[in-house]
């Protein structure tokens, strides 16, 4: 009985001990971050992107020459990403800065600023109320990733920002990135170490360890070194047969755009600024995935029967019997679900049969499932949501907006230019929403003149500047990119309609007759190019497309013309001497006959 009690005591102590050890820890490790607090030690967790770094890294912003230093100016080597931007160095004392950071959409592309969503809400802010100077500054970079606008955003917080603007998801696959296996390995560990990270004792620690060179490689293995701009992997190859599914890289490309949007939350957090994010949206209706692939380990007798049902149901497709296409569709996806194009064309189907709600998820899977994932994939868009929750910041969700707003609840041509551009309208209606959160938030207090009157007042002002010819062209170059990356039809609609705003640009007629006469249209194509030859006699390409249209209508007078002018105008380039023998080969006076034998 003593000896059972003994143990018993053994047993309480040896628990108290444990608990007071345990509480001797936390009680120093709060001592300790207490007293760096008073040292003026912050936590740095953020500070740094542990996963890339940048060969060199010039400044977005220089000192213009024009007010001695006084007025900052998009740097001359930027252009070619960005907007011309002006604003003071130093923030005067009315003024609300806002810096609107993303990729191409914020850009404004396939325009610029003028029609962008920062445009448009710089004006209503001014006009509706003009007590304060509104700045609002275009930050968009073209095919900028959310890491590469942390780094800018290091820049930013120099020049005193107010407010954060950040739309971004749709890039982060588009350059060539490697992660180091010590992100795998932290990933059981993954809420601890961030807890830990984001103390000063960490900060401390790192900043001693960096001070003995020990911090090269980083918490997460040795840094992938990028170009100072975008390398993009698309820029390197034709189209998008580079792209592999990956399903390694997806996820750790995930967790970094995770760390990514939390480190801006930082970066705001440590210049004083306020952020608002937005979920990136896409044209899901209009637009077939870039690239599908069958899942791994599908058998060869698997593929054959899932290619009989998916001709089969194209077969009655083009019947019109949607229903039994769609089932022909469903068997094939019990097969084999991973395939991009299959998931799209069952939207097609659920749309056709008035099933949207089923085609709107059968669009998104599409996207999700896409191998060049050129737009936001769901899971980057849930992330977005989820760190603005977890750090209460104010999310403006646009992705499920822009299927409020669409027709049947399926965002398409309606509101995008293509694959994700927005139209003026979509610019316009994003604008809206920021001015609504910033009077939400009591930022922006309209004055009793402001109302849907002065909004229209802005749009015209807004559409009346618009050079439609340029508008035009920049749907010209947006459809030049759809056609290499394959998308013909897409880049054969824009090319159409680009023809409507800029009809007297030779080179506009040109690219619209060249993809009219890829796709067999060879009446209408062959107007469109000698248009170009009427604007530009010197425009060789349409020359050789209208030979080869005349060459196959038996036209070949007409083809021996224009080919041989062609020659004389570039005569090192080789094509045409193809097209020329082509046309010797088929005359009719080569082939006949000599007259009186």
């Amino acid at each position: 009985m003593g000896q059972h009690t003994m143990k018993n005591k053994t047993k309480l102590s040896l628990k108290k001990k444990v608990l007071f050890s345990f509480a001797t820890c936390v009680l120093f490790f709060l001592s300790l971050e207490l007293l760096l607090n008073v040292c003026g030690v912050q936590p740095t967790y953020y500070d740094d992107d542990p996963f890339v770094g940048y060969s060199s890294n010039s400044p977005l912003f220089v000192t213009s020459s024009i007010r001695d230093g006084a007025e900052m100016v998009t740097a001359a080597n930027k252009l070619i990403y960005f907007n011309e931007q002006r604003f003071l160095k130093d923030k005067p004392k009315r003024t609300y800065r806002i810096f609107c950071l993303g990729g191409s959409t914020t850009y404004g592309r396939p325009y610029d600023h003028q029609t962008s969503f920062s445009k448009w809400l710089g004006e209503f802010l001014q006009a509706a109320d003009p007590t304060r100077d509104w700045e609002v500054i275009n930050v968009g970079g073209i095919s900028y990733a959310s890491y590469r606008i942390t780094a800018l955003m290091e820049e930013l917080n120099r020049y005193t920002p107010d407010l954060y603007v950040v739309y971004t998801g749709h890039n982060e696959f588009l350059e060539l990135r490697t992660y180091g296996q010590q992100l795998d390995a932290q990933q059981p560990l993954a809420g601890l170490s961030n807890l830990i990270g984001q103390t000063r004792t960490f900060a401390l620690t790192e900043r001693l360890l960096k001070s003995r060179g020990e911090k090269e490689s980083g918490e997460y293995g040795q840094k992938q070194i990028l170009p100072e701009e975008v390398a993009a992997i698309l820029d390197k190859t034709v189209g998008p047969e580079t792209y592999t599914r990956d399903e390694q890289l997806w996820q750790r490309t995930l967790k970094h755009f995770e760390f990514n949007l939390l480190r801006m939350e930082h970066l705001a957090d440590k210049a004083g600024a306020d952020i608002v994010f937005i979920t990136a949206a896409s044209n899901i209706r209009n637009f077939s995935p870039l690239k599908s692939e069958h899942r791994d380990d599908l058998l060869a007798d698997e593929q054959a029967q899932w290619e009989i049902l998916v001709h089969s149901a194209n077969v009655s497709s083009s019947n019109e019997r949607y229903a039994e296409a769609l089932d022909a569709l469903d068997k094939a996806s019990d097969i084999d679900d991973r395939h991009a194009e299959l998931h799209y064309q069952r939207g097609r189907l659920l749309d056709r049969l008035g099933k949207f709600d089923l085609a709107r998820a059968a669009y998104q899977r599409a996207i999700d499932e896409d191998v060049c994932p050129l737009r936001a994939p769901s899971s980057f868009q849930d992330a977005v949501r989820q760190v603005a929750d977890e750090t209460d910041h104010r999310v403006i969700d646009f992705e499920r907006l822009v299927q409020r707003w669409a027709k049947d609840g399926i965002p398409g041509d309606d509101l995008f230019l293509d694959h994700l551009h927005l139209t003026i309208d979509g610019h316009r209606r994003l604008a809206a929403e920021l001015f609504q959160y910033l009077e939400d938030s009591g930022t922006v207090s309209p004055n009793a003149s402001w109302s849907e009157l002065s909004r229209q007042k802005i749009a015209r002002r807004i559409e009346g500047e618009i050079d439609t010819a340029q508008q035009g062209k920049a749907l010209r170059n947006l459809a030049q990119v759809l056609s290499w990356a394959g998308k013909h039809l897409e880049a054969k609609q824009l090319a159409l309609q680009a023809i409507q705003l800029a009809g007297e640009d030779a080179h506009t007629n040109f690219v619209a007759g060249h993809m009219l006469y890829q796709s067999g249209e060879l009446d209408q194509a062959a107007g469109f190019l000698q248009k170009a030859i009427e604007l530009e006699p010197n425009h060789v390409l349409a020359r050789l497309d209208l030979a080869e249209i005349h060459l196959q209508q038996d036209e070949f007078v007409q083809a021996k013309s224009v080919i041989e002018k062609a020659i004389q105008l570039d005569p090192e380039r080789q094509q045409s001497y193809v097209i020329l023998e082509k046309v010797l080969e088929n005359e009719p006076s080569r082939n006949s006959a000599p007259a009186g034998l």
